[in-house]
């Protein structure tokens, strides 16, 4: 917003500043007084302006003569001149009047010397004579005007210039009465303590504007990042959009153009709308720090008087932008005050007590500044400065270093929990480490059980049935039975052994399910048409199949006890071996004529056979069946060849 100028101040035409005890003895005083001393003091500086220059040095031209032009006006009119008093604001004299006011200042100046002149601001743009010669003009004299009032301007006039005895300077303002166009007291005196008035001015007026912006890009930064690494602290996002639009708000003291905006109404339209988001990203942050109970309603108020400031802000016709503007940038204030209460009233986790009370100090400090500058806004107060973007730049970074502190307070007990975490951790480890030994101790003593129980089951299904095949042809042989014969028997035996031996060795590697079948088909070919039993066989798609070790002695031990039981058991004239292959299975089966047996009364039958069929079938991962009638039984075993392992 515009530097708002006031009533014309008391004093004569030519006013002294003198060396008196004003701002600073009165903080003095403060000082004296107690802890809350600093701070009352600085409110008494806020207040009280700059302090008076020493009687002498400089010449303050508080009165001057003003007269109304036109836009496109090159010199002033000659009659309509009125004395007015500075700093000067129009709209208090010409309420309606848009376009140029011409300022006349008149001082003696003696001797040869040069002369400086300095302006603190100009409202909104304008151009500047000393007797007749122009000394400066703004870029742009009509809209979208120069924006000077932010801006302090000095010259240094040569003595070529300046006549013995009276001067005069002109200066041609171009402004509106909507946004309170003026000028301040002209300064004239030594060219040294010109520049130091025009070093302070400056200070306060852009340097310091511009390092609490460049504070300000820094919080939006680092929150703004902060809030992408932590999407659900909405806070963070909060107070980055808060930082921001302070941000841009305050560019309004830097920005001399209106660009790219068309125009000042634009600008002002903008600049009050930035600082009604500012109130509400505010209130949103206290909000979402403090997780308030039904805070989405509130933020819904919050949301739909933003929308409503901006539909009027955006929609007036310029001769109600000033009180309209006035009105909401009142709102934003008080707002922003109920939003810095709120957050004083937060129980920060990280702060102590005189963080707490700094941060009170601060936010003390921020609320007078503020009252001052609005005051100073809505022509209640004079003065020519505002304080509260400084003062503000000030509490965001303090709050700022309460958020940095909380994060890191998260990030330390985060990683404290991590320790905790570890240490539970390691004893788990070790605790499972040490189930992990008793269980493998434990399952060293089931395989051996296992491998027993494997032995076992293989010398019976192998040795077993090769012992009663051969038993049963001795007993059954008509006549002696022949030295070669007896020795082939001894060696299938010794061949059934070696069997067992490798597969208990669990060998590496994969076996063609063909060679391991061929031998016990020659054998038990043998075995059976020695006892008058035809055995045929059928291999389907099995001449590729290749296994495991275990997987192979698996299957034959199967078929090895199915032929067995056959051969004793069932009295049977005739067997057939079924050995397919599917894309996923591998099936057998086993069929007699023989008188069949009772199924559901299998598992009671005394015997190890069909318990070792339906032992080995679960460990080949596999589902044994059987199905018998007198004249037809069935023994069907069905592996997965996935799963098997």
């Amino acid at each position: 917003m515009p530097h708002q100028e006031h009533l014309p101040q008391a004093g004569g035409e030519l006013a002294h500043r003198g060396g008196v005890r004003g701002a600073p003895a009165r903080a003095a005083f403060l000082i004296r007084r107690g802890w809350l001393a600093p701070l009352l003091a600085v409110l008494a500086l806020l207040l009280a302006g700059p302090a008076p220059a020493a009687a002498g040095e400089l010449l303050e031209l508080a009165r001057a003569q003003a007269v109304r032009g036109g836009w496109h006006d090159a010199a002033p009119p000659e009659a309509g001149w009125q004395a007015v008093g500075l700093p000067d604001n129009w709209a208090v004299r010409w309420p309606s009047h848009d376009g140029v006011v011409w300022y006349r200042f008149t001082w003696q100046h003696a001797g040869d010397a040069p002369a400086a002149l300095m302006l603190a601001w100009i409202n909104m743009a304008g151009s500047v004579y000393v007797n007749g010669i122009e000394l400066h003009r703004d870029a742009s004299l009509l809209e979208p005007l120069t924006r000077s009032w932010n801006t302090p301007r000095q010259w240094l006039v040569a003595p070529a210039l300046l006549r013995e005895g009276e001067n005069t300077v002109l200066v041609r303002v171009a402004g509106m009465a909507a946004y309170q166009g003026g000028l301040p007291p002209l300064l004239v005196g030594e060219p040294a303590q010109v520049q130091s008035r025009y070093e302070e001015e400056l200070l306060w007026r852009h340097d310091l504007p511009l390092i609490a912006m460049a504070a300000s890009v820094v919080i939006v930064l680092l929150f703004g990042g902060l809030w992408l690494m932590r999407p659900r602290e909405t806070a963070y996002a909060w107070f980055a959009l808060m930082s921001l639009a302070w941000l841009l708000f305050e560019f309004n003291h830097l920005a001399t153009s209106p660009w790219p905006l068309a125009g000042t109404d634009a600008w002002q339209a903008l600049n009050t709308s930035l600082l009604v988001f500012f109130a509400a990203a505010f209130l949103l942050f206290v909000l979402r720090l403090r997780r308030e109970e039904g805070a989405p309603l509130v933020e819904a108020a919050i949301w739909l008087a933003a929308v409503l400031a901006w539909a009027d802000l955006w929609s007036l016709p310029r001769t109600g932008m000033a009180a309209h503007r006035a009105l909401w940038s009142s709102v934003a204030a008080a707002a922003t005050a109920t939003a810095a209460v709120g957050v004083f009233a937060v129980r920060w986790p990280v702060s102590s007590r005189r963080e707490r009370t700094l941060l009170l100090v601060l936010m003390l400090i921020v609320l007078a500044a503020a009252a001052h500058d609005l005051l100073v806004f809505l022509q209640w107060l004079p003065g020519t400065r505002y304080y509260a973007g400084i003062a503000s730049c000030a509490l965001l970074v303090a709050l700022a270093v309460l958020l940095a502190r909380r994060f890191t307070q998260a990030l330390r007990e985060t990683e404290q929990f991590n320790a905790r975490l570890i240490a539970q951790v390691e004893a788990a480890k070790t605790e499972l480490r040490d189930t992990l030994e008793r269980t493998h101790a434990l399952k060293l003593m089931h395989a051996r059980a296992h491998e027993r129980v494997a032995l076992a089951s293989d010398l019976h299904d192998g040795l077993g049935g090769m012992l009663v095949g051969s038993i049963a042809s001795l007993e059954h042989a008509s006549q002696p039975v022949p030295q070669d014969r007896i020795l082939a028997m001894l060696k299938d035996l010794r061949d059934d052994l070696r069997l067992i031996l490798d597969a208990t060795g669990q060998q590496p590697g994969l076996q063609p399910l063909d060679d391991v079948i061929a031998p016990l088909r020659h054998r038990l070919g043998t075995l059976f048409e020695a006892n008058g039993v035809v055995c045929r066989w059928h291999l389907l798609n099995v001449g590729d199949l290749t296994l495991t070790a275990s997987l192979n002695i698996g299957v034959l031990r199967f078929l090895q006890e199915a032929l067995t039981n056959v051969l004793k058991h069932s009295g049977a004239r005739r067997a057939d071996v079924y050995v397919t292959r599917t894309r996923t299975h591998l099936r057998l089966d086993v069929r007699d004529d023989g008188r069949g047996f009772a199924v559901e009364s299998a598992g009671d039958a005394p015997g190890n056979g069909l318990r070792n069929m339906r032992t080995r079938a679960e460990r080949l991962a596999g589902v044994v069946q059987w199905q018998s009638r007198p004249g037809r039984t069935v023994v069907t075993l069905l592996i997965d060849l996935l799963s098997a392992r």
